[in-house]
């Protein structure tokens, strides 16, 4: 029999390709384990980055085909791509939060995703204004005092400057955050934020919110408290043009993480203006076909 037709063993089936799935009683006529089926033709599975009729056509965890004919073998839209395989990336922050929000600053609240698939590195920031989606601020926020602020190789954020980010253990009562010529965050502005944690693979969804900025001189008056066991981070302007950024692990230890002045680094230096891609999970996502 032709593929898809009854068979009883292996004889059964026309196509050096094709075989019987049961030896022992009736079967059908299908493609050998390393070719799938696809308008009555077995084609030979690839692997990442290979060619693809259908999303049998592609071998790999995570991996499927980008369209139903004549695609490419890609990563599952919840994977990255890291030397040659799809990894699983983390899943987006939990309940994120703004509080404590004046003409100038906000505080961000976030839990940890529910899956990290990995070893949780740390978390990328951005920050955009809402109204044109020009990105400002990116930002790295890594746990471990004294790492290097580098995030695998497939991340697009550059760090030209060395030592441009600087990581400091201090107890609380040493956070001074100065609001004196202020220069970044403006007053009665809409920001986009997104935060996405980092695995030793690459970076997860963001999860993301709107946050309006007050008018110069309005107060505050909300009581919202700081929920327990959550990362906080204190974004600010302060001044001489150095930014500081204050993350507050569940553990209760306070990083700061200071930017120097743009005249220390090179005048290539991109921290201040990449905004990393941060894709924010939607229905309409493609090749869902994997969880």
């Amino acid at each position: 029999s032709v593929l898809g037709g009854n068979c009883q063993n292996t004889k059964g089936c026309i196509g050096d390709k094709v075989v019987c799935d049961n030896v022992t009683s009736m079967g059908d006529c299908m493609c050998n384990t390393s070719y799938y089926a696809h308008q009555g033709l077995c084609y030979e599975k690839a692997y990442l980055g290979g060619p693809c009729q259908n999303h049998d056509g592609c071998i790999g965890d995570g991996v499927v085909c980008s369209s139903v004919y004549n695609g490419t073998c890609v990563c599952n839209y919840t994977y990255n791509s890291y030397q040659e395989h799809c990894y699983h990336m983390p899943d987006a922050p939990k309940n994120l939060l703004v509080l404590n929000v004046t003409s100038r600053a906000f505080t961000i609240l976030l839990e940890r995703p529910n899956e990290v698939f990995g070893e949780l590195l740390g978390y990328v920031l951005t920050i955009t204004l809402a109204n044109t989606g020009r990105c400002l601020k990116g930002y790295i926020i890594r746990y471990t005092p004294g790492s290097v602020a580098i995030l695998p190789n497939q991340t697009s954020l550059s760090i030209s400057c060395s030592n441009i980010t600087q990581y400091q253990s201090v107890s609380e009562q040493d956070i001074v955050v100065t609001k004196q010529n202020v220069n970044t965050l403006d007053p009665d502005t809409v920001y986009w934020i997104k935060v996405a944690a980092v695995n030793q693979y690459g970076i997860g969804y963001a999860a993301d919110l709107n946050v309006t900025t007050l008018h110069d001189g309005d107060l505050n008056v909300g009581s919202h408290s700081e929920p327990k066991n959550m990362t906080t981070i204190i974004i600010a302007s302060v001044g001489g043009g150095t930014l500081i950024l204050i993350a507050l692990t569940a553990a209760g230890t306070i990083i700061i993480i200071k930017r120097k002045r743009a005249s220390q680094c090179s005048s290539d230096t991109v921290v201040d203006s990449t905004c990393m891609d941060l894709p924010v999970k939607t229905n309409e996502d493609q090749y869902d076909t994997l969880k």
